[in-house]
């Protein structure tokens, strides 16, 4: 727990499809330590809709759930591209 823990405080690192397997991992855990509360936080943070181990995880940079907004990585920018590697009409 302490390891997922440490994760979710240093997020900006992490890409946002790993954290939703780490909450799902964190709501596990906290089921196996009497944490209930903390337990029903992560799933939801997840978004998986329970422990179910027959629902598949999937790792990805967006996602979508019910009635919810389609959330993804934030945009950022990385570098130019060199200078005739992008050409109109190609």
């Amino acid at each position: 727990m302490a390891d997922l823990e440490w994760v979710l405080q240093h997020q900006e690192r992490v890409p946002v499809g790993f954290r939703r397997n780490i909450y799902h991992a964190l709501a596990q855990a906290y089921t196996t330590s009497s944490e209930g509360a903390r337990r029903k936080t992560a799933l939801e943070r997840s978004g998986y809709p329970s422990l179910d181990p027959t629902i598949p995880l999937f790792t990805a940079d967006s996602w979508s759930r019910p009635r919810r907004a389609f959330a993804s990585a934030r945009p950022r920018f990385v570098a130019l591209a060199p200078k005739g590697l992008c050409r109109p009409g190609v």
